[in-house]
């Protein structure tokens, strides 16, 4: 894909300042055929687009990302955003072109709806199929308005359009409520695996065992884990048990082997590789180094 920057009003024509209430629609084959199926990365200066893919495949270049899109979606695409496709000659769908003064001037009212249609949506249909319908449908709405040529064409495609983007809107909306909840179940979660831990450190509970208490799955609690602190559920529980280890090292007069035995831990090299791979020193060189750091502690001023 030839990377060179240009500015248009629609791919290929050259940049013209458009009218508030401009609106074009076209279908994919109308102008992508006659480019080889390939959009150059470009940036439109003062259109703002909605891009419906209900066909077909495309590489989908976005600023320095691309993205393979094998399924129906929709995207918005704001102002000034570097973009560029490569699409298969199969693709059927519609591009519509707004001036970026429309979408201002119908929800002027909504600064929340402005927020998010100043920056590029990615609308999968396999997200919510049935909203998806409505979107494209509200599309083609849309694109049908433009070249009906009845009474009110600009009446109807103002109405049309609102709905649209109000949609996609509420599909973005909700997908953020939906992480968030997401976010704040597995943090829930984690501090139950968390107290669960201190509860059962000592017992010989696999990750399926807790997992189990939690009442969910041992691939579940994984995830949980992972989108939590960015680590397994193995790695959670060593790092509980080697804090363990600390403390029993430093407050305690149990041998090395009688705190392996304590953790549960069948085999001490085992206890002491794991305990020097995760901390950089041995069990026994962790007590020296507490030792000697508290007898320091305990020392007056001077006395050294």
């Amino acid at each position: 894909m030839d990377t060179t920057l240009a500015a248009y009003g629609l791919y290929g024509e050259k940049y013209e300042p458009r009218l508030p209430d401009f609106v074009h629609s076209e279908l994919h084959e109308t102008r992508c055929k006659q480019y080889g199926w390939v959009i150059s990365p470009h940036i439109h200066t003062n259109l703002v687009q909605i891009v419906l893919i209900e066909a077909g495949e495309a590489a989908f270049t976005a600023g320095s990302q691309t993205i393979t899109l094998k399924e129906p979606c929709l995207i918005t695409m704001p102002v000034d955003v570097l973009h560029g496709y490569v699409f298969s000659p199969d693709v059927k769908g519609v591009v519509i072109s707004l001036a970026d003064s429309y979408p201002e001037a119908l929800f002027r009212n909504s600064p929340a709806v402005l927020l998010e249609l100043g920056r590029m949506q990615l609308i999968r249909a396999s997200q919510d199929p049935e909203t998806f319908r409505q979107l494209a449908a509200l599309a083609w709405q849309v694109h049908t308005e433009l070249y009906a040529n009845l009474p009110e064409r600009m009446v109807s495609l103002q109405a049309c359009l609102s709905l649209l983007l109000v949609n996609v809107y509420r599909v973005v909306h909700r997908q953020a409520a939906d992480a968030l909840a997401v976010d704040n179940r597995s943090l829930q979660y984690f501090r139950q695996f968390q107290q669960l831990l201190k509860e059962n450190l000592l017992h010989r509970l696999t990750i399926t065992d807790y997992a189990r208490l939690m009442g969910i799955t041992a691939v579940h609690l994984n995830r949980v884990c992972r989108s939590v602190v960015g680590k397994s559920t193995l790695q959670t529980i060593q790092e509980a048990i080697l804090l363990e280890a600390k403390r029993y090292l430093h407050h305690s007069s149990y041998s090395i082997s009688e705190i392996s035995y304590l953790l549960n831990f069948d085999d001490i090299s085992y206890f002491s590789r794991l305990f020097k791979k995760q901390l950089g020193v041995s069990p026994r060189q962790f007590r020296e180094q507490a030792t000697r750091l508290s007898v320091m502690g305990k020392q007056e001023p001077g006395s050294v």
